[in-house]
C-alpha cells in the first residue's frame, strides 16, 4: 500500500526528474509483484516465466494436405505476399549454399582486415575451432629486459557437448533444469611462442584446459613455459600499460625475472556458491638485467631492481608450491543457460580462505614457507541510487624459513596512474614492491558510490549516466601504516578517474590522479 501511495504522489507531479523516474520504476516493480513471484524468490535458481513452458509440435503437421490448411486459413495470401515468401526462401537457400560451400566467401574488405589485425577463430568441422591472435598480438610487449616480443599465440578448441534427444511426437522442452539441457564439455589448447629482440631468447607458454562439468564449473588446467614474470605476480603492473610507458617515457615500473614453470590446477564448485581450487606449482627462478634502453622520450631507464633493492633480490633457486583456496558466497542466486550455470547475485558477502605451502625439495636454497590468508568483501545496494562496498583481507606467514620476493604478499597498486584494476581494492599512490609483506598484513577498503552525490545535483549533469564515489583504503604491515582517501567519477565496471591523497603513518605523503580502465584486462599481452 505504501508503494502504491508513493507512486501516486510521483505520478501527480507535473515535471519528473531523472531521479523521480528511477524511483517510479522501482515502485512499479514492487507494486506489480504477485505472491507467486515472491514465493519464487525463495528458490536460488532464477527462472523467467517462459523458462518452464513446454512447446509441443503436432507430429501430424507435415502430413496435412492442402485441403486441410485451406479450412484452417480462410483468407488466402495476396500476390505480393506469395512473392515475398518466395524471395525470402530463395535468399535463405542461396545464403545457406554459400555458407556451406566456403565460409570465407562473401567477406568484405573490412572483415578481412579485422580478421588479419584482431585475429579470429575458424571452424574445423562441427566441434573444433582454431584461432590466432592477429597482427596486433604479433608484437604484444616491450620491456627493457627482453626488448620487443615477436611471435604469435594459437588456440585450438574442441567441443564435446552431448545434446539431449527430443521427446516423443516431436516434443520440444524449454526448461532451466540442468537435466533437460545439453551437457557442455570442452578442451582448449593454447600454445604461444615469441622471440625477444634484446635478450635474443625465446619465451613460450602452453596452456591446456578441460572443462568437464558446466553446472559445477569443474575444470582441470595444465600449463608450463619459460617466460619473464613480474616479481609481484598477478598483482603487478599490466604488461600492456608497462609496454607503452617504457617505450614512450622509459617508465619501466614492472620488474621482471625469468620463470621456467609447470603447474596443474583443479577447480570445482563443491556446493552452490562454494568454490574449491587446488594447485601444484613448480618453478625455476633466476634474476635478469636490462638488455636495452631504447625509448622515444625520457631519460635512461632505471635498472631492473625492485624499489628498495641495491642488488639482486634473490638467488637463483627452485620452488615447489602447493595451494588450496576456498571461496564461499551464501545464498548465491543463479541461472541455467544452455546447460551452463551462471551465478547472478547474492545478498551476502563473499568469504575467501587461501593456504600456500612452499615445499623445500632438494637444494637448501629452495623456498620454504607457509602462508595463510582470509578475506571478506561485499557490495551492498542501499537503495536505487546508492551502493556501498567493503573489503577486508588479512594474512600471516606462520613460517618463513626461505621466503623470496615473488612469494611475498603483494598489493594492487597504480604507480603509473593508469591501471586495469577496479578502484575498489587498489592503492593508487604507493610504489610497487616497497610495501610487499613477508610477515603479516591487514588491508581494508571502503567505497561509497552514488548516482546523486555531488555533480549530479547540478541539473544539466543529471542527463548523463556517470556515477560518483568516495574511497578509503588502508594498509597495515609491521612498522608501516598507510592510508589514502579519494573521490572518483566514472562508469561502474567500465572506467573511472579519481583524485587521491595518501598518508604514511598518519602524515600527509602525496596526492595524485588515477585512471582505471578494467576492460584492459582482456588485452593483457602475456595471454595469462
Amino acid at each position: 500500500m505504501k508503494a502504491r501511495k508513493k507512486l501516486e504522489e510521483l505520478a501527480a507531479k507535473e515535471e519528473l526528474t531523472t531521479r523521480d523516474a528511477y524511483r517510479m520504476a522501482q515502485l512499479m516493480q514492487d507494486a506489480a509483484e504477485t505472491p507467486e513471484i515472491k514465493e519464487k524468490r525463495k528458490s536460488l535458481q532464477l527462472q523467467s516465466w517462459d523458462s518452464t513452458v513446454r512447446i509441443t509440435r503436432d507430429s501430424l503437421i507435415l502430413l496435412r494436405d492442402t485441403n486441410y490448411w485451406k479450412k484452417i486459413r480462410t483468407q488466402p495470401l495476396q500476390t505480393d505476399e506469395i512473392l515475398s515468401y518466395r524471395w525470402k526462401d530463395s535468399l535463405k537457400n542461396e545464403i545457406r549454399k554459400e555458407t556451406q560451400s566456403d565460409s570465407l566467401k562473401g567477406r568484405t574488405f573490412g572483415k578481412w582486415m579485422s580478421a588479419l589485425l584482431m585475429g579470429e577463430k575458424i571452424k574445423l568441422g562441427k566441434h573444433a575451432r582454431v584461432g590466432y591472435g592477429g597482427l596486433l598480438r604479433a608484437v604484444p610487449e616491450y620491456n627493457f629486459v627482453d626488448g620487443f616480443w615477436i611471435g604469435q599465440r594459437l588456440t585450438f578448441e574442441i567441443d564435446f557437448t552431448r545434446k539431449k534427444p527430443k521427446g516423443a511426437s516431436g516434443e520440444v522442452v524449454i526448461s532451466s533444469s540442468s537435466d533437460d539441457l545439453p551437457l557442455h564439455r570442452s578442451f582448449t589448447f593454447s600454445p604461444e611462442i615469441y622471440y625477444t629482440t634484446a635478450r635474443k631468447a625465446l619465451v613460450w607458454q602452453v596452456n591446456a584446459a578441460f572443462r568437464y562439468d558446466p553446472i559445477r564449473h569443474g575444470e582441470l588446467e595444465l600449463s608450463g613455459g619459460d617466460i619473464t614474470e613480474d616479481y609481484a605476480g598477478k598483482n603487478g603492473t599490466n604488461r600492456l600499460i608497462n609496454s607503452f610507458a617504457s617505450l614512450l617515457f622509459a617508465a619501466n615500473r614492472a620488474k621482471l625475472y625469468r620463470m621456467r614453470f609447470a603447474d596443474v590446477t583443479h577447480r570445482i564448485d563443491v556446493a552452490n556458491g562454494l568454490r574449491l581450487s587446488a594447485t601444484m606449482h613448480y618453478e625455476q627462478r633466476s634474476t635478469l638485467e636490462n638488455h636495452t634502453s631504447y625509448r622515444i622520450f625520457g631519460e635512461a631507464p632505471h635498472s631492473n631492481l625492485p624499489h628498495g633493492y641495491t642488488s639482486a633480490p634473490m638467488p637463483d633457486h627452485t620452488v615447489w608450491i602447493a595451494g588450496i583456496q576456498l571461496r564461499y558466497t551464501p545464498r548465491y542466486y543463479y541461472r541455467i543457460q544452455e546447460g551452463r550455470k551462471i551465478y547472478a547475485y547474492s545478498n551476502y558477502p563473499t568469504f575467501s580462505f587461501h593456504y600456500r605451502q612452499g615445499i623445500p625439495f632438494g637444494d637448501r636454497q629452495n623456498a620454504s614457507f607457509t602462508m595463510l590468508s582470509a578475506s571478506v568483501m561485499q557490495t551492498v545496494k542501499l537503495n536505487l541510487f546508492n551502493r556501498f562496498f567493503y573489503g577486508v583481507d588479512a594474512g600471516i606467514f606462520p613460517s618463513a624459513n626461505r621466503l623470496y620476493l615473488p612469494d611475498f604478499k603483494h598489493f594492487i597498486t597504480s604507480e603509473l596512474h593508469v591501471t586495469d584494476r577496479p578502484m575498489q581494492t587498489a592503492f593508487n599512490l604507493i610504489d610497487h614492491y616497497r610495501y610487499a609483506a613477508n610477515d603479516k598484513w591487514l588491508q581494508g577498503h571502503l567505497m561509497f558510490s552514488s548516482d546523486y552525490l555531488l555533480l549530479k545535483h547540478i541539473r544539466f549533469m543529471q542527463n548523463y549516466l556517470f556515477d560518483e564515489a568516495l574511497h578509503v583504503h588502508s594498509l597495515w604491515i609491521p612498522g608501516r601504516n598507510y592510508s589514502e582517501a579519494g573521490y572518483s567519477v566514472g562508469f561502474s565496471g567500465l572506467g573511472r578517474i579519481g583524485v587521491f591523497a595518501g598518508f604514511n603513518n598518519g602524515r600527509y605523503d602525496a596526492i595524485g590522479l588515477t585512471v582505471s580502465f578494467p576492460p584492459l584486462q582482456w588485452l593483457k599481452s602475456d595471454g595469462r
